[in-house]
């Protein structure tokens, strides 16, 4: 299940239109629609803004990890990203890069394997036990 598909899941669980959706959430309809669609991915302000309203988290948002509401013990860090990153590279050829210019530049497979792996390594670190402690 993507993303999209859980917010679509979500408004339609809470009777909600696309367009009383995005008065909520103070974008446009057609950007509920895209993220439905999976044809654009929701800012982190967004996302914030789509959990609170649904009373979920962020991970089951956006990863499908846990349960809707926290209730479940969190998946295994290597299969959560393993799951992400297929659901990226899914993405592959819809997303960009927006240049200090103002340009969109689509990002290329490549440049997805090392957003991958940057969040792999960030994950490692941060979730490494500290000395001492």
């Amino acid at each position: 299940m993507t993303p999209g598909t859980r917010i679509k899941e979500l408004r339609a669980a809470a009777l909600m239109t696309q367009k009383a959706l995005a008065q909520k959430l103070g974008i446009s309809p057609s950007a509920v629609g895209m993220y439905e669609q999976g044809r654009r991915q929701p800012d982190p302000e967004t996302v914030l803004k789509l959990c609170r309203l649904f009373e979920t988290t962020a991970d089951w948002l956006l990863f499908g990890a846990g349960g809707r509401r926290g209730e479940e013990p969190p998946t295994d860090l290597a299969v959560l990203l393993a799951d992400w990153r297929g659901e990226l590279l899914g993405l592959s050829g819809r997303l960009y890069h927006k240049t200090a210019q103002g340009r969109r530049l689509l990002l290329t497979r490549s440049d997805l394997d090392r957003l991958w792996q940057a969040v792999a390594v960030a994950a490692e670190i941060t979730l490494r036990p500290k000395e001492g402690r």
